[in-house]
């Protein structure tokens, strides 16, 4: 019997579940010590174009190294395995939070006024933010869950240059969180 070495699940054992976690969920056991934690790939919602990307080029400022040394085989294998599992390719489930039309409009200016200062009004991010460590996602080609997204807003992205919201009224972030997932255009993969 042969043995392959270079499927997605073994690659992402062997490569990345010492930081993503063997869920996927940013728990790996070496998470702890990098500055910026891993995102939870459980609930990224994106292209494959633009993940493969950000293998093969890394992410400036955090952990996340370049995966250029694996061919564009073994990557594609990972993230299919990530697809398989997580449903990475899928668009991201729409909000269940019910958002009143008045919590709408603030999100809108909300988004018009602060977030589209780093992000762009279309999501894809402006040239100052390309210089951030790390820069800001293109939400055209990458989104999240919306409980995730709602929790980065609430929150922010620890070590970052996305800070908390959690001062805006509940339904306003939950009206960004649907202005930014309806940003991304998904493709197929």
């Amino acid at each position: 019997m042969k043995i392959v070495y270079d499927t997605g699940p073994v690659i992402f054992t062997q490569s990345c579940s010492f930081c993503h976690g063997s869920r996927a969920n940013g728990d790996g056991p070496d998470a702890s010590q990098l500055k910026i934690r891993p995102e939870d790939l459980s609930a990224v919602r994106a292209n494959r174009s633009y993940l493969n990307h950000l293998m093969k080029e890394g992410v400036d400022g955090t952990g996340m190294p370049s995966f250029e040394y694996y061919s564009s085989y073994q990557r594609g294998s990972i993230l299919d395995y990530l697809d398989k599992q997580y449903h990475i390719y899928s668009p991201s489930p729409p909000v269940s939070y019910s958002i009143t039309s008045e919590e709408m409009q603030k999100a809108n200016h909300t988004w018009d006024q602060t977030c589209s200062t780093c992000h762009g009004k279309d999501g894809q991010g402006i040239k100052l933010s390309a210089g951030f460590r790390p820069p800001p996602p293109n939400f055209t080609q990458y989104s999240l869950t919306p409980d995730r997204a709602f929790e980065v807003i609430t929150k922010g992205y620890p070590n970052t240059q996305m800070s908390s919201y959690s001062g805006l009224p509940k339904g306003v972030r939950w009206g960004l969180v649907k202005l930014v997932l309806e940003k991304r255009k998904v493709e197929q993969p």
